[in-house]
């Protein structure tokens, strides 16, 4: 006989998988009947238009029209959903800081969609430091159809801050999602990748002292082109400079000697700042 948590459960993630479906839909359906309503403010009408600048990228614009919906048609769609909706149009528009803003109801499934969008604005703004358990953690746990993406995000923000203990623990056996196991040496390479990446990065210390040949701190800062220049210039002026002291011009050589001492510093501090 079936019991009441055993109910619960079922019934828990059945309100998930209906609420999954309407996102999917909600842009996807066709909407070329809404948009020929005569009532261009019927809900029908709105929602049309929200799918049509929506499929044609314009997120602010969709959010605008999605908004006008809930106020001309309070709960046509239910509050849970809307908020998903509304966070989707949030991020997908990169108005990132008002996706942490945003007001959530207090639905598990919601509540747990909003912490992967909450995660993906944090992974899009760096920032991997930040308190992650305010902005990102569900207030209950979450069902498990949400345990692969709350682990790629781990992830993600695991490589970035280099944070390598943590990205061996999420890879190990007891730790993989079972659910992406195939997937599995696709998140091994984007370490791999990351630290070889990570390790060639050039030291900005460095290429300070590269720069004592001009030029050089440039070119290990990556940009060669600019490096090559330096020294074409600084060479130059140091040679006008040697010439002019050798025929007694001593005002032309001063002149030139600080213009070639301002190049010559600028190179150094100029190849520190790009590299860094």
């Amino acid at each position: 006989m079936e019991t009441v948590e055993q109910r619960s459960v079922r019934g828990e993630k059945g309100r998930l998988l209906l609420l999954t479906i309407f996102v999917l839909i909600f842009f996807w359906k066709d909407e070329k009947k809404s948009i020929s309503s005569e009532d261009h403010y019927s809900p029908d009408a709105l929602v049309g238009f929200v799918q049509y600048l929506y499929k044609n990228q314009e997120y602010y614009r969709a959010l605008v029209e999605f908004d006008r919906l809930n106020a001309y048609w309070p709960n046509y769609i239910p509050l849970p959903k809307a908020s998903v909706v509304r966070m989707h149009l949030l991020f997908k528009g990169k108005q990132f800081d008002d996706v942490l803003k945003e007001t959530i109801g207090n639905e598990l499934t919601v509540d747990c969609a909003a912490a992967i969008y909450r995660s993906d604005v944090l992974l899009h703004k760096g920032l991997m430091h930040s308190n992650l358990d305010f902005f990102v953690r569900p207030k209950c746990e979450c069902d498990d159809f949400f345990r692969p993406f709350f682990w790629k995000r781990n992830f993600l923000f695991a490589v970035l801050a280099d944070d390598e203990k943590k990205v061996h623990q999420l890879l190990a056996e007891s730790f993989f999602p079972k659910e992406i196991l195939d997937e599995k040496q696709v998140f091994i390479s984007i370490y791999q990748k990351a630290k070889q990446q990570r390790e060639n990065i050039s030291n900005p210390s460095v290429a300070m002292l590269a720069g004592f040949i001009p030029g050089l701190g440039y070119c290990v800062g990556g940009n060669t082109p600019t490096g090559i220049l330096t020294f074409a210039v600084v060479s130059i002026f140091s040679a006008l400079t040697v010439a002019a002291f050798s025929t007694d011009n001593k005002p032309i050589g001063i002149m030139l000697g600080a213009a070639t001492f301002f190049f010559y510093g600028g190179s150094i501090i100029g190849g520190y700042m790009q590299t860094k």
